[in-house]
């Protein structure tokens, strides 16, 4: 019999204390100092769904049964292998950038990060020196930011973003999907965030709002405007915290939204349960997003959760 984890309601829809993270299923990691050694490892270990279903099924024995979910073709694999096992686990789908587009044009990832950081004085950010150290800095360095004009004529892609709603729907997701708002909020297009939320309402979904970036979610504020849940990194040594550890807390401790914590292990350099003791102790309505890659990893999560100071 699996073990039943506390819940957190966000909106109707319940999450454990832990979600397991799909960064190393796609083979994306933030451990440094070599991230590129470290995705080679992930890629030759979860080149088949066997070591994925393996770590998913621990999870699964220890009442983690909800998974951040991708279009990656290594989580699609993963939820196939559990779906023909009859086991239960529970989709969170990422949305990672809401579809754009100027003129029927769409926006690639590359430039709308590109715009991000144009819109911060992200090279005095903390964030500036972990992004440096990944193959994703040159692609984004090299990209062309939006101009004004193209700003002023952007536009949410709505028929690009209900496919991909309509695809997490296939697959069984849960109607709550974790998306990032930075571009909207730092380029002060509040109009698309009423356009997008409209779309996510027409399939059913709620909307997890999420930042790397304390800055978006003061805009937010002074824009009154709210989401049912929010996302963004919280842990104990203020990894991807930004601009400061101090300023993203100020934010998250008076939130009254519910809060997906993703960060909390920092890239492994945190210890599970003082990384849990930090964040459970922090806040209530909060469960954290944990990237676990071996099973081994996943025991070492479950047994600091019952520690008896969480």
């Amino acid at each position: 019999m699996s073990r039943k984890l506390l819940e957190v309601n966000f909106d109707g829809t319940y999450l454990p204390q832990i979600i397991l993270g799909c960064d190393p299923f796609e083979c994306y990691t933030y451990f440094y100092p070599s991230p590129e050694r470290k995705s080679s490892a992930y890629s030759k270990r979860f080149l088949n769904a066997g070591t994925m279903l393996e770590i998913a099924s621990a999870a699964l024995d220890g009442g983690i049964n909800a998974l951040n979910f991708s279009r990656h073709e290594n989580l699609v694999k993963l939820v196939e292998e559990i779906k023909k096992r009859g086991l239960e686990m529970k989709l969170v789908p990422l949305v990672f950038q809401i579809p754009l587009k100027v003129r029927d044009e769409p926006i690639p990832v590359t430039r709308i990060e590109a715009t991000f950081f144009r819109h911060i004085d992200w090279k005095k950010n903390q964030l500036y020196k972990e992004f440096v150290k990944t193959s994703m800095y040159r692609e984004v360095t090299s990209a062309l930011p939006l101009s004004k004009e193209e700003i002023d004529k952007l536009d949410i892609d709505g028929g690009r973003l209900e496919r991909a709603l309509r695809w997490f729907d296939s697959k069984g997701c849960v109607k709550l999907a974790m998306t990032c708002v930075e571009i909207f909020a730092l380029t002060q297009r509040f109009d698309l965030i009423e356009v997008f939320l409209q779309i996510f309402d027409k399939l059913g979904y709620k909307v997890c709002a999420g930042s790397h970036i304390a800055d978006v979610f003061e805009i937010l504020e002074k824009e009154k405007i709210r989401f049912k849940a929010y996302y963004a990194p919280l842990n104990k040594i203020g990894f991807l915290m930004a601009p400061t550890q101090e300023q993203m807390l100020r934010h998250l401790v008076k939130m009254k939204e519910p809060l997906i914590a993703i960060k909390p292990l920092a890239g492994g350099r945190i210890k599970p349960r003082e990384a849990f003791n930090y964040i459970f102790n922090l806040r209530e309505n909060v469960v954290c997003m944990v990237g676990l890659s071996s099973i081994q990893e996943v025991e070492e999560a479950l047994r600091s959760l019952k520690a008896e100071d969480l």
